[in-house]
């Protein structure tokens, strides 16, 4: 798991943090955790979240987390998380929402604010029936906020080379 792996925490620890950088504001709500491979926003994070966006800093506010928010727009189910989360997102100011988790671009609106996920620089993972096929395929958005428009463009390779198969049921064991 990403907590312990990458940072050496337990899994159950709430990973939160509030940046201001230069003329932004990053709020990163780490959506890891080790029982739900999908990701996972507890009570506790939303009521982080609720907390930091009631200090107002006059800047725009984007937030991020790992794993995608809404069930439309991939195979793999989205995160889970509490009703009160969705709520908290539309009753804010924040200017927009990032992820990854599926390595797929994707844009939308979750509770009415501009959500992207991102693409990969290693990697994209396809369901095919129960068999995930492994590509190297690179993409990302390049983005500039101006006036409180977010604008980005896409970059990526049109080549897709294939890396290898798994069983999707074999891929948490």
């Amino acid at each position: 798991n990403y907590l312990k792996g990458f940072l050496d925490k337990n899994s159950d620890q709430t990973i939160f943090e509030d940046y201001l950088c230069e003329n932004y504001r990053v709020i990163c709500l780490d959506s890891s955790n080790e029982k739900y491979q999908n990701g996972y926003i507890s009570e506790e994070s939303c009521e982080l979240l609720r907390q930091a966006l009631r200090r107002k800093t006059g800047l725009p506010t984007f937030l991020i987390t790992h794993h995608h928010l809404l069930d439309k727009q991939f195979k793999m189910p989205k995160a889970i998380y509490p009703e009160k989360f969705e709520d908290i997102i539309r009753n804010s100011e924040i200017s927009g929402i990032f992820n990854g988790h599926t390595h797929h671009l994707y844009q939308g609106e979750f509770a009415g604010i501009p959500y992207y996920t991102c693409g990969s620089l290693s990697f994209v993972a396809e369901l095919n029936n129960e068999i995930l096929d492994f590509y190297q395929h690179p993409s990302a958005y390049i983005f500039n906020y101006d006036n409180k428009d977010l604008k980005f463009r896409i970059v990526e390779n049109d080549s897709k080379r294939y890396l290898g198969s798994i069983a999707n049921s074999d891929l948490y064991k």
